[in-house]
């Protein structure tokens, strides 16, 4: 008896938790996203090859995972985030003449990112009208695997190999950024855009002997390195599945 009881109380429990979010107004979303990364290291375009300055630029990547939110009020939610994230960036010799001869460096990591973020609805947060959404917040960035830093070699410039003297433990486990972005989801299909930026402001290498020297011996001597990103994504809505 005590079972049967238990069991129509969460088979009544699912069923109203069901018609919450059959409801026009829904709070919960929950889907995935993909898309590319453009990112850089600020501070590596200040490194120095022998006597030379650097022209720092983009690396090209890929970004994506799981995304969830809850809307407080029909203008204001909350936001979490857990992506796969290809980061980096790379410094080129800067010669007035034979650019073609220029030394080249390179940092490239494969990054576990968690972003936290406020989410303002400034047309309200009605799934059959489109949600448009402008959001701040916070992200965490773990480089977990894949993190190389490729540098030319001495025969040839434009070939690049691996630098065996770098370490990954020379490296920050965790660094932060701020974020701003806006997205939309389009009425009743659930299908999202988005755009977004983050700025970091700790230095990616840790405050230690190892990867001090490191820097230095690189031309990078008292240098904080700084992850800033672009991402641009298309994602889905898993909600909407459950809506009438």
């Amino acid at each position: 008896m005590k079972i049967n009881k238990a069991a129509l109380a969460l088979g009544g429990a699912f069923l109203l938790f069901t018609t919450t979010l059959n409801a026009q107004e829904q709070p919960w979303s929950f889907g995935a996203k993909g898309g590319a990364s453009m990112s850089w290291l600020g501070g590596l375009g200040s490194k120095k090859f022998a006597d030379k300055n650097s022209d720092a630029s983009h690396k090209i990547g890929l970004s994506g995972g799981l995304t969830t939110g809850y809307a407080l009020h029909k203008n204001v939610g909350v936001g979490l985030e857990v992506l796969y994230t290809q980061l980096g960036g790379q410094a080129k010799e800067n010669l007035s003449s034979a650019a073609n001869n220029a030394q080249q460096f390179h940092i490239s990591t494969q990054n576990f990112v968690v972003p936290i973020m406020v989410k303002f609805f400034p047309m309200g947060c009605d799934p059959e009208e489109g949600i448009l959404d402008m959001h701040l917040g916070l992200q965490g960035e773990f480089p977990l695997f894949g993190v190389t830093v490729e540098k030319s070699t001495a025969s040839d410039a434009n070939k690049l190999e691996e630098d065996k003297s770098f370490k990954k433990e020379y490296l920050e486990p965790f660094t932060c950024s701020i974020i701003a972005g806006i997205g939309y989801e389009f009425p009743e299909i659930g299908l999202t855009v988005e755009g977004r930026y983050s700025f970091g402001w700790m230095d990616i290498f840790k405050d230690e002997a190892g990867a001090i020297g490191y820097k230095e011996v690189n031309g990078l001597k008292d240098q904080k390195l700084v992850n800033q990103i672009w991402t641009a994504s298309l994602g889905y809505n898993f909600a909407r599945l459950l809506m009438d």
